[in-house]
């Protein structure tokens, strides 16, 4: 039987249920833990994701993928106490966002190799000291160009797949460029049936 990784371990593909493919539980854009005059009660927010989380579960919902990239605010951490609070499937990610919101400068600085066994060991031996594993890789492109950055964490997300068999979510905006993020995953060796070119709904045409 086949098994999808959650932030509390493996989980059969049988059991998965309903599936909310694209959804974020906390969101926080790169720097803000920086701000002293961000307030971030995690107390709080874990108490009101565990409330819209059995409200989805009251609707049927048994699993909730989180694509959210490493830069923007992604707690494994949080992730897998409100999946331990509620039963639900939670599903976390690895991966970088755009050029123009994320991709901090460490990253910048790094090879494609490098970036892909960063995203490979969060795959595989957890995220930081956690032991939580990512699920799925997360990559992006912005509004009608792939940057010289975004093609590095594509063809990472790429080399990272290939050694792993995760799946592969992207980000597109206005759905451009979805066509060009499967030309470079290609060139990667990527298996296209485990490959969502995300927001492909942001144009009617297809």
């Amino acid at each position: 039987m086949k098994q999808v990784q959650t932030v509390l371990g493996p989980v059969p593909v049988d059991q998965l249920g309903i599936t909310l493919m694209h959804e974020h539980l906390v969101i926080g854009w790169p720097g803000w833990v920086f701000d002293p005059l961000a307030r971030f009660d995690r107390m709080r927010v874990a108490n009101l994701l565990i409330e819209r989380l059995h409200e989805l579960k009251a609707l049927g919902v048994s699993t909730f993928v989180d694509p959210c990239p490493i830069e923007l605010g992604r707690n494994p951490e949080l992730a897998a106490e409100v999946a331990e609070a509620t039963g639900m499937n939670i599903v976390c990610a690895t991966g970088l966002y755009t050029n123009r919101l994320g991709i901090p400068v460490y990253f910048r600085q790094r090879t494609v190799d490098e970036i892909a066994e960063i995203f490979t060991r969060e795959l595989t031996d957890g995220i930081g000291s956690s032991g939580i594993r990512a699920g799925l890789i997360k990559c992006a492109a912005g509004l009608n160009e792939i940057t010289q950055h975004e093609e590095k964490c594509l063809r990472a997300a790429g080399r990272a797949h290939r050694a792993t068999g995760a799946p592969i979510l992207t980000h597109t905006e206005s759905a451009t460029m979805g066509n060009e993020q499967l030309d470079i995953l290609a060139s990667e060796g990527v298996d296209f049936r485990r490959v969502i070119i995300g927001h492909s709904c942001g144009t009617a045409n297809l």
